[in-house]
């Protein structure tokens, strides 16, 4: 098949590393294109995998409330220029599938409707309640999403939330999968440190893995160093933070490491990973910890519940910080862990591993292409 992805963004932050994990095992068998908004991190990773790539200025179809009217304006002007050029594009490049990768982008696909094209929709995301943007016009955004030939939610939660928008029978969930390393059993876990990936938002709960922290020392008598990996995209956020540290003696437990692209270093057994997302879509960070003899302890939230199995493949707790620092120590406490990191690994390579995604949706697409 010849395939062209469309890039909601040009960096390397969760939904493109799940388009660039997808491409990879793809281009094995199809002809694969990449159209990105503009040169970034993205545009220069492909460029260095060998990808054909082609960039059509354009901007997201949603915007925040922070930012200033005239930058919400000169992104509304670039999408009409984008979808003009999308259209040209599209006239003199002929694809079997267009399939785009966020539900906050559409550049593109009402040219692909006019021209009566194929194109599929990968939802990876719920822009309004968990990263608080607006649609310029949710209704005709979900109406194209609608249009499309097949739309792919990343978890059952994400598709019962656009159930009420999408047909029943154009709806498909498949389950995100991730690069899973070859690697030879633990034999040793003794938990020493605390992991937290993701970016810096209220979103993802930073600030309950503090609270946790806390309520750790004072409870059990138990300092743990928390390292917290990832981009600060809320600086308000990020000072409640500090705020918090400050006036809790947490400061020299807590470490802000910044976003690195490779987080190798600090993947070991020793460290628990904690997902606190109250909504979150998926939970490639979950994955990843299997994947990397990580203990995970998550929110019982979002589609966190359809990849945990509690006290067998990781932990769930009830969302509150208590809950999260009584699951810490009993962690901590455990002398099992190398049995459940061990099993969990296997469990991660047996259901979620890229080549098993990649090979669903490759089956989807041929399935529209006929």
């Amino acid at each position: 098949m010849k395939l062209c992805f469309v890039a909601h963004l040009n960096d390397l932050s969760g939904a493109n590393r799940s388009l660039v994990d997808l491409i990879e095992v793809l281009k094995n068998n199809n002809d694969i294109t990449v159209i990105v908004p503009r040169k970034g991190e993205l545009y220069e990773y492909l460029l260095s995998k060998g990808f054909s790539t082609h960039i059509i200025p354009s901007g997201m179809w949603v915007y925040s409330k922070n930012e200033s009217k005239i930058k919400i304006i000169m992104k509304a002007v670039s999408n009409i220029v984008g979808e003009v050029l999308f259209f040209w594009y599209l006239i003199s490049h002929h694809f079997d599938d267009m399939h785009f990768n966020s539900s906050t982008y559409g550049c593109g696909a009402l040219s692909c409707k006019l021209l009566k094209r194929k194109y599929t929709w990968h939802i990876r995301e719920l822009a309004e309640e968990t990263f608080d943007l607006r649609f310029y016009d949710k209704k005709r955004s979900l109406s194209l999403i609608a249009n499309a030939d097949k739309v792919i939610a990343i978890s059952n939660f994400i598709g019962d939330k656009f159930q009420p928008f999408i047909p029943e029978k154009k709806m498909v969930v498949i389950h995100n999968g991730v690069r899973i390393p070859k690697s030879e059993s633990v034999e040793c876990a003794i938990i020493n440190g605390l992991l937290f990936v993701g970016a810096i938002n209220q979103d993802k709960g930073q600030l309950d893995a503090l609270k946790a922290l806390f309520i750790l020392k004072e409870k059990y008598d138990v300092i743990l160093p928390i390292y917290f990996i990832g981009k600060i995209t809320n600086e308000r956020y990020y000072a409640r933070l500090v705020e918090y540290i400050n006036s809790h003696g947490l400061k020299e437990s807590v470490h802000f490491e910044g976003y690195h692209q490779d987080i190798t270093k600090y993947r070991t057994p020793d460290k628990i990973v904690l997902m606190c997302s109250k909504q979150e879509a998926f939970g490639r960070v979950t994955i990843e910890a299997f994947a990397n003899h990580q203990i995970i302890i998550g929110n019982s939230a979002g589609a966190t519940p359809e990849i945990i199995r509690d006290h067998e493949y990781g932990y769930l707790y009830n969302g509150s910080p208590e809950s999260l620092a009584d699951s810490i120590f009993e962690v901590m406490s455990n002398p099992n862990n190398v049995l459940m990191i061990n099993e969990s690994y296997e469990y991660a390579k047996e259901h979620f591993s890229i080549e098993i995604t990649a090979s669903k949706l490759e089956l989807l697409l041929q399935s529209v292409v006929r």
